[in-house]
């Protein structure tokens, strides 16, 4: 499994079974045929995964690399090793004004700066539809706020279940690709709201950094071929779908 080059390679394996071993194992077989580590880019999900992704790399070329293949162990610190989210977000940091970010680098904008923007999203829409609140705004949203109680349902208080229910609203049509004209009523408005605030703070989310390298790429074929020819080889050691 770790020598074969000629073709892409999919291991399915539980936990345990020796998955990172066989991908750190697979990393020191390419440099050991002349391979430039610059060329090679590993991927996994978790901050903690790509720590010790990194580590079990320099175990590998370390105890087998230097004695079974002779490469130089300087090497390894060529490797290009991350989670998804922070190799795309260094992809966009760099290729950023290509997506119509025109204030520089983007920033992240965190868990609480996402509620308070889709809060005040909330706030204009009700105002939008005058009086009766937001619990009447969408037959969606009145089922989403079926597990609140009556008390609370009547008094059109915007409640942080509500901000919670177009959080992941927003984060759901992010992950599928979908932009904020694909919906209606409340949810378009809000979604396009919160969209509109992130370009005006030059900032993007979690969830933009995916997407976001995703359109890059298939709007600027030149970007892409850049990449592919930049990391020849590939390897994902833990992905979530």
């Amino acid at each position: 499994m770790t020598k074969d080059l000629s073709k892409p390679l999919v291991i399915l394996a539980g936990a345990g079974s020796g998955k990172t071993f066989t991908l750190c194992s697979r990393i020191a077989y390419i440099l050991s045929q002349g391979v430039p580590a610059h060329q090679i880019i590993a991927l996994t999900f978790t901050r903690a995964a790509a720590e010790e992704l990194k580590k079990r790399v320099k175990k590998v070329i370390i105890d087998d690399g230097h004695k079974n293949f002779g490469f130089n162990l300087q090497e390894q610190f060529y490797l290009t090793t991350g989670t998804f989210h922070s190799i795309c977000f260094s992809i966009l940091n760099i290729h950023c004004e290509h997506l119509g970010f025109t204030s520089g680098k983007p920033t992240i904008c965190g868990d609480k700066k996402i509620e308070v923007i889709v809060k005040e999203a909330l706030n204009v829409w009700e105002r939008k539809k005058g009086e009766g609140g937001i619990a009447a705004t969408a037959e969606n949203h009145d089922k989403a706020r079926g597990s609140l109680g009556e008390d609370e349902k009547q008094t059109g208080e915007i409640t942080k279940n509500d901000v919670d229910v177009y959080v992941n609203f927003i984060r759901r049509a992010k992950s599928d690709g979908k932009e904020p004209h694909e919906y209606g009523g409340d949810y378009a408005f809000i979604y396009q709201f919160y969209q509109d605030r992130l370009k005006k703070t030059n900032s993007i989310d979690f969830t933009d950094m995916i997407r976001l390298t995703v359109k890059l790429f298939k709007e600027q074929p030149k970007i892409l071929e850049l990449y592919r020819d930049k990391h020849r080889f590939i390897l994902v050691d833990e992905f979530q779908v």
